[in-house]
């Protein structure tokens, strides 16, 4: 299996850095001259929201690039993503759907066949827009005890919330369905 590539990432990283290169600024941190426009950045959003912190690292290769810790936070503090992950989850399967291992539109069953019923319908688009059905979250989305394949099999046992394809609803338990479904597809 070829690694996915994060070129979304990248590009992200690249406009960041560009947009906040404020000038000579002291090395911070591990991430030195290059990356003090987007430590500033970071750090200023960090307290400007109010939010706990923030951990920032830039690996390229085996090479860390830059490591920082914002706020109260230390740079091996372990925090959740919860939803800040769902981009990776969108990416992931969009550079499957462009390898041809899978398709937007195939059906979550052929990847997590527990999917049965009025379920085995729910495409891979419906997860990843918000409009699949599956109720808003199990606790098994939230712990690091458990695996994707079982808490897929776990959601696949609850009912829906809805008819797939008539609602949006915001959720996390999809995105974890799709997880799941990117690990199958890519082997």
């Amino acid at each position: 299996m070829r690694p996915i590539p994060a070129a979304a990432a990248a590009l992200l990283l690249s406009l960041l850095a560009a947009a906040c290169d404020g000038g000579p600024a002291e090395p911070q941190g591990s991430c030195g001259r290059a990356w003090a426009g987007v430590v500033r950045t970071m750090d200023s959003v960090v307290a400007a929201r109010a939010v706990p912190g923030g951990i920032l690292l830039v690996v390229q290769g085996d090479e860390v690039l830059c490591e920082h810790a914002s706020g109260g936070y230390v740079v091996d503090e372990q925090v959740p993503l919860a939803s800040a992950s769902k981009w990776m989850t969108g990416v992931t399967l969009a550079a499957l759907a462009d390898r041809g291992e899978l398709s937007l539109d195939d059906p979550v069953s052929r990847y997590v066949p527990e999917f049965t019923g009025a379920k085995a319908g729910i495409t891979v688009r419906q997860l990843l827009s918000h409009t699949s059905g599956i109720q808003r979250g199990d606790p098994c989305i939230f712990t690091i005890e458990t695996t994707l394949e079982a808490c897929a099999r776990r959601i696949a046992q609850a009912p829906l919330d809805y008819a797939p394809g008539t609602e949006f609803r915001y959720a996390g338990a999809p995105f974890t369905v799709a997880g799941r479904v990117a690990e199958v597809a890519a082997g």
